[in-house]
């Protein structure tokens, strides 16, 4: 007759009592993992043993307590008690030496795994901004953790990180994006792990191919830069050759329409007059917003300069704060001031940072009235704030460029103006100063280009030129074109 569910709870209960008595006794037996399946068909309730049983017999103990714990959850229903496994050692990844972070750390998001990408341990679910790292090939590995170099581990994982930190943040998660499409690509052709790092030349022109029609050549060019980076990490040769460049170059001659991006337009006067109208700047978050303004727009400014993407990504050492070094300085032989503030990092010059002059105009979008306005309402922001924070009673917050868009964006779309983003306020000032008549290397040096690059932004010219014609126009007298006639024909003489 089968034991009952009470007559195994008894015997359990008193093997288990037995088993505490003498539990110093069990610490010298090895453990025996029991489960239902590894009892005989024919095992009964198994007799309990007495306590001094189990001292004569630590071992066998253990093994009628495993046995009877086992064969009461099977009568129970009950999931047997395993011991927990020793974790299991993953296989090395490519992981760059940790290093303090110069802002707070972001917590990443893991997107959702892309159907075309077959799993591996060789590419594990993580962050974008985590590929380039964690992501890794046979080859990666030979090349960090063997032996066939004379550097330490230690200088290799240095390498690393200093390759991944020669690229932005926000470049690296570009950059990424090639690296998940180059591997959907070799899983949907069966390409082997040995056979993608380094990846041949007739590899990635296959790759690049495989898109012709569907993406622009300035996306193709990030793809490429990723993986070109992801190369050096893994420590593998870049292999691109004559007919990879052919093929870029028949990916620029088949763009489709849906990547072609319209022409960011400039932020004008009229914008800055559209905000304006809609704004109280005695009140502190409209004063720092109107002097982020201006203070981009005559600056000729990125806004990422000046206040950061959103309030948790403000990092001191690239959003420059009250405690810079800031001046307000009258300007040789004339009666304006014109405002100095040192920014902690530009784009172009990194740490040093730069110097941004902005003119006192003397009108209704004056930067240097708009900067007044700000330090004067916003008088309590502490020194460690930044420049631009305003405050909320006795608190500063944090001015972003979410918050600052938020506000422009309905003005300018109410007054039935051209949408602008957020370089537009670099651009428009770029403009203004070539409409001006201000020579293009003080515009340079105002827009701290290096090179002539600015000049790109002339294609914005084209919409205001017929309006500073107009207005050179009525300036124009009679006596002023029979000046320039009469100096013609001395000339001519």
């Amino acid at each position: 007759m089968p034991p009952t569910k009470s007559d195994t709870l008894a015997n359990l209960t008193r093997t288990l009592r037995a088993y505490n008595i003498k539990r110093r006794l069990e610490s010298s037996a090895s453990p025996i993992r029991g489960g239902v399946a590894a009892l005989p068909a024919s095992a009964g309730v198994p007799s309990c043993a007495a306590p001094n049983s189990i001292a004569q017999s630590p071992i066998l103990a253990r093994q009628e307590q495993v046995n009877a714990a086992a064969h009461a959850c099977a009568i129970l229903r009950l999931r047997p008690y395993q011991e927990p496994e020793p974790e299991a050692v993953p296989e090395a990844t490519v992981v760059p030496a940790a290093e303090p972070p110069s802002r707070p750390a972001r917590k990443g998001r893991i997107a959702a795994r892309s159907k075309l990408l077959k799993p591996s341990t060789y590419r594990p679910d993580v962050p974008a901004r985590d590929r380039l790292a964690q992501w890794t090939s046979p080859f990666g590995k030979r090349s960090l953790f063997g032996n066939n170099t004379a550097l330490s581990l230690g200088a290799r994982k240095a390498r690393i990180h200093a390759l991944i930190s020669s690229v932005e943040p926000k470049t690296i998660e570009t950059y990424a994006s090639g690296l998940l499409r180059f591997h959907e690509f070799c899983d949907s052709e069966d390409v082997g792990e040995e056979e993608r790092v380094p990846a041949t030349g007739f590899l990635l022109s296959a790759f690049v191919a495989h898109s012709l029609g569907c993406i622009a050549e300035t996306t193709v060019d990030n793809w490429l830069a990723g993986l070109m980076l992801w190369h050096s990490i893994q420590g593998a040769e870049w292999c691109g050759d004559r007919a990879l460049r052919s093929v870029k170059q028949a990916i620029g001659k088949h763009v489709p329409e849906k990547s072609v991006r319209e022409e960011r337009p400039p932020v004008q006067d009229r914008h800055l007059t559209a905000l304006r109208d809609v704004l109280d700047i005695s009140r502190p978050q409209d004063a720092a917003i109107w002097a982020v303004a201006l203070w981009a727009y005559h600056g000729c400014c990125r806004l990422g300069e000046a206040i950061p993407q959103s309030r948790g990504l403000f990092n001191p050492t690239r959003h420059v704060t009250r405690a810079a070094a800031a001046s307000f300085k009258p300007i040789a032989r004339t009666n304006k001031v014109a405002f100095h503030l040192q920014i902690p990092w530009t784009k172009t010059a990194k740490r040093a940072g730069a110097l941004i002059v902005v003119t006192e105009t003397g009108d209704g979008l004056c930067p240097v009235a708009a900067i007044r306005n700000h330090l004067q309402v916003n008088s309590n922001a502490p020194p460690e704030a930044p420049f631009f924070a305003f405050v909320e009673g006795q608190e500063s917050r944090v001015l972003d460029k979410m918050t600052f868009m938020r506000k422009c964006t309905p003005a300018w779309e109410a007054a039935g103006l051209p949408s602008a983003k957020g370089h537009s306020f670099r651009i428009g000032g770029c403009t203004r100063l070539l409409l001006l008549g201000v020579h293009p290397t003080m515009v340079a040096q105002q827009g701290r280009w290096s090179s002539a690059a600015f000049m790109r932004y002339m294609r914005d010219v084209k919409t205001l030129v017929p309006e500073a014609i107009a207005r050179a126009c009525r300036e124009v007298s009679l006596q002023s074109i029979e000046q320039v006639l009469n100096m013609q024909a001395v000339a001519l003489v």
